[in-house]
């Protein structure tokens, strides 16, 4: 026996679920303390990606930009890679195709793969065939702190594939008594639908949190359709 598929409307059902599901003690995610940090205090926060430990952004020995959470509401990023359209020394391309987008860091290009490694907390995402970085385009972006983007070689702490650099994505990790809520929901003009959600739960010693993704969109609606060949109209127009 097979299971049926989760249709698109079964997903949102169960996101809106959560959410009146959710005691009435929730609460949304706290303002991003960074933006009342001095200067100082902000060079005092903790890394952990130049060296594979804590410590303070100022000790750190090489060139890193951090993306905090604030960053991400803020420049309405809705999908991860669009954090290299505001990144320096990124060069990103979208063809929506096959390989949805492709991105050179430090202007190293490749054919295939990335030089350059994307962790999640620290453990390797990057796909182990051809070690390209698409999957992070599926990850939720709610239940992130912050992003750490280290350039330059880190092959000695990280090993050869981060011959570029490294983006490590830094979930958040404290739970706070009670249950919060974290996320958003996005339709626009074609009927795309775009839904990220991190639902969070403590209660004394015992804790959960599940964070979620729903993106629904038709391709075709995006793109000029003539402008690649796997796309032509004829393809979808003539079954012959």
């Amino acid at each position: 026996m097979t299971g049926r598929p989760l249709r698109l409307p079964t997903l949102m059902a169960c996101f809106w679920l959560a959410i009146v599901c959710i005691p009435p003690f929730v609460t949304q995610a706290d303002d991003n303390i960074y933006s009342e940090l001095s200067l100082e205090a902000l060079m005092k926060i903790n890394v952990i990606s130049a060296s594979k430990k804590a410590e303070p952004r100022l000790s750190s020995p090489v060139n890193m930009v951090i993306i905090t959470r604030q960053d991400i509401r803020d420049r309405g990023y809705t999908e991860l890679s669009e954090i290299f359209d505001d990144l320096p020394g990124m060069d990103i391309s979208r063809s929506y195709g096959s390989s949805y987008f492709k991105n050179y860091m430090r202007g190293f290009r490749s054919y295939s793969g990335s030089y350059y490694l994307l962790l999640i907390d620290g453990i390797e995402f990057n796909n182990l065939y051809n070690h390209d970085e698409w999957i992070m385009t599926a990850f939720p972006i709610s239940n992130i702190d912050h992003i750490e983007i280290v350039y330059g070689p880190s092959s000695s702490i990280y090993g050869v594939n981060a011959l570029m650099g490294v983006v490590n994505i830094i979930t958040e990790r404290q739970l706070k008594n009670g249950a919060r809520i974290n996320g958003y929901i996005n339709s626009g003009f074609q009927n795309d639908i775009n839904a990220d959600l991190t639902v969070a739960y403590r209660q004394k010693d015992f804790g959960i949190r599940i964070s979620g993704r729903v993106e629904h969109f038709e391709l075709r609606d995006r793109i000029d359709s003539e402008s690649y060949e796997w796309t032509r109209d004829r393809y979808y127009t003539s079954r012959e």
